[in-house]
């Protein structure tokens, strides 16, 4: 082999080296947990109606979490928006 294809091997990348040092995962704080009592908004225009929920799980604000009525016993899909509080999604 020549003494350029040598040195060309010697400077090739290992794909499945590491690109640099880790960057930590950092976990965005809970604002609905699973259990609590949550207010669950429903936003038309200008109407807004809210209702109690209890969550069926933890979410993050922006995240989807799972919600069971109160007084209806349905559940439904909400996206978290504050603490205590989702609004409800569209399919």
């Amino acid at each position: 082999m020549s003494a350029l294809l040598l040195f060309l091997a010697a400077q090739a990348v290992d794909p499945l080296a590491p690109l640099g040092p880790a960057v930590p995962r950092v976990k965005a704080e809970r604002v609905v947990r699973r259990g609590e009592t949550v207010t669950l908004r429903v936003r038309q225009g200008a109407l807004t109606i809210s209702t109690p929920a209890r969550a069926l799980g933890d979410a993050a604000a922006g995240e989807r979490v799972r919600l069971v009525v109160t007084a209806t016993r349905r559940t439904l899909d909400a996206v978290a928006e504050a603490p205590g509080i989702a609004r409800l999604t569209e399919r």
